[in-house]
């Protein structure tokens, strides 16, 4: 059998190992053979009060029980007593994404921690029972769901990708701090630069000089991204920006911390110029060069230590248990760069801590930016203004700083985004909760499913009503799988571009509260609705097994 969620691969036993404890001890007890004793009561009854020296009733009661009793052992035989072994070697996790099974999602070998907790247990170690018809059933459903899955389309669980490259921060508050001093002296100041010699704002040869060593880098490949965030490639390699510059009349000068940076250790070679003002003690001042090849892997450690998301960009692992390998082809896609390992640690890191980049256009005395970080500030989107930007790192979001010009519109605004937040939390929450929910329902199906049949007296009519509950409660995983494609489908079509692997509630909070709606159909109402149109067919279903009764 293929389940549908790692949970399940230990739930499914679970529940028949259950009913297998609940059946011994109502067999052992005799109530087993109540429903055999009311027959024979019932049978017993009915005809004696109803017999006529015309219709005698020894005769129909001996009938009506010679029926009965065939029913009863029959349903007892395939529908209660636990005979067929559900084998723990044969239960197995496939992705709903692609439909993907192997060997190694197999009980006690999901790679998960439920192998540590669940797979020595000998309760379900050596596999469990259920009766013939339900196993059968739900052999039937698994297969249905397994079509399903790999029938759909794989995508991916974009918004799984996207919340763990938003969650991506600093770990390391030391190098945070460092970070925002290199923003403040290497890349404010070279991406103004560029900005000012693409307008032609610098000398004219310098300008020249700069905008084709521009025009080369793209014409070779590199994406005009590069340069949005501080992990430049085109920075690091032209002289003028963060690579030294050996002709000032093209490239005017080279960028270097002008204060003592933590963690560097004083040159009298290099620092000397700067003097006591610059640098104190034993700290040095690197220049942008030597602080970029040393600051970038540090970061990206750091950043790897807080979400293996980075390492999945690169080595093309998942990054999460269940998700599939092809989010990280899609976000190579998204980020539109040659795909090398550099080049995706440089985009997604430079993405992810953009908002430090906002924070250092900003200095510690709340003044106004000066003229080469407001250029920067401009370029990046922002308004060159202290306290407007101020408000937007604040709010987290443009649209609050914008609306709170206007008195009242930002406490609006505020409350949107929270709705959307708050909207939108609890629509993830029930899609990862979904599959475990099915598994547990499931489970505790299962386990009641002795003291339902005995108490329903083995009516060919009540096994036939639990077997279409167990096989719809199970088809929802194949209705989660459908939810689960065109929920992605829907979100790459809302953000075609770099920007979906970082879209935000409080930014995006109308795509979101359109995609959420889609999943409270499909997560929430679909379920309920199949439930009920089974029950609205129920009576049916009920009467196909009552009449043999």
């Amino acid at each position: 059998m293929n389940v549908s969620s790692y949970l399940e691969v230990y739930t499914t036993h679970y529940g028949w190992a259950l009913y297998n404890t609940f059946w011994t001890v109502l067999a052992g007890s005799g109530i087993a053979l109540w429903p055999f004793v009311k027959m024979l009561y019932d049978n017993w009854r009915g005809p004696a009060e109803s017999s006529s020296m015309e219709a005698p009733g020894a005769l129909e009661s001996v009938q009506r029980m010679k029926w009965d009793l065939i029913f009863k052992v029959f349903m007892l035989a395939v529908a209660v007593v636990p005979l067929s072994t559900v084998s723990t070697s044969n239960t197995l996790y496939q992705s709903a994404c692609g439909g993907q099974v192997h060997a190694s999602h197999a009980f006690g070998a999901t790679n998960t921690t439920y192998d540590d907790v669940f797979a020595s247990d000998p309760n379900i170690s050596s596999g469990s029972k259920a009766p013939i018809l339900f196993h059968a059933a739900l052999k039937i459903s698994y297969g249905i769901n397994s079509y399903v899955a790999r029938s759909m389309p794989c995508i991916g669980d974009l918004r799984a990708l996207s919340a763990a490259a938003n969650s991506l921060d600093f770990t390391d508050h030391v190098l945070q701090q460092e970070y925002h001093k290199f923003l403040e002296h290497c890349y404010l100041p070279a991406k103004a630069k560029l900005t000012m010699a693409l307008s032609g704002d610098l000398d004219p040869a310098a300008s020249r000089w700069i905008q084709q060593k521009w025009k080369d880098y793209l014409a070779a490949g590199g994406a005009a991204e590069d340069t949005d965030g501080p992990f430049s490639n085109f920075f690091k390699n032209t002289e003028g920006f963060y690579k030294p510059c050996s002709n000032t009349a093209n490239c005017v000068n080279t960028f270097r911390a002008t204060e003592g940076i933590t963690g560097w250790t004083y040159d009298s070679n290099r620092d000397g110029g700067l003097g006591q003002a610059g640098v104190s003690g034993n700290i040095g001042a690197p220049y942008c060069s030597e602080w970029y090849a040393s600051i970038r892997p540090r970061i990206l450690a750091d950043l790897k230590a807080r979400s293996p998301m980075m390492e999945s960009l690169q080595t093309g692992q998942d990054y999460l248990v269940e998700t599939p390998r092809v989010i990280v082809t899609l976000a190579k896609s998204w980020l539109n760069m040659s795909h090398t390992a550099a080049e995706l640690e440089n985009a997604v890191a430079n993405r992810a801590l953009r908002r430090h980049v906002r924070a250092a256009q900003i200095n510690m005395q709340g003044e106004a930016l000066n003229a080469v970080q407001a250029a920067a500030v401009r370029n990046a989107g922002g308004s060159g203004h202290v306290l407007l930007d101020a408000g937007a790192i604040i709010a987290g979001s443009g649209l609050l700083a914008g609306a709170g010009v206007i008195p009242g519109l930002g406490d609006v605004a505020e409350q949107l985004a929270g709705e959307f937040a708050g909207f939108y939390a609890t629509m993830y929450v029930v899609k990862k909760a979904a599959p475990m929910m099915k598994a547990l329902v499931l489970m505790l199906i299962f386990a009641l499913l002795p003291l339902y049949l005995v108490v329903s007296e083995y009516r060919v009519s009540a096994v036939i009503t639990a077997l279409v509950l167990v096989v719809i409660v199970n088809l929802f995983s194949g209705m989660f799988a459908i939810a689960d494609y065109l929920e992605a489908a829907l979100y790459k079509s809302m953000f075609p571009n770099a920007e979906g692997l970082f879209a935000g509630v409080a930014r995006d909070g109308l795509q979101y509260f359109i995609i959420n709606i889609l999943l409270m159909l499909l997560y929430v109402v679909a379920p309920m609705l199949m439930l009920a149109m089974v029950t609205m067919a129920g009576q049916r279903i009920q009467g196909a097994g009552g009449g043999h009764e």
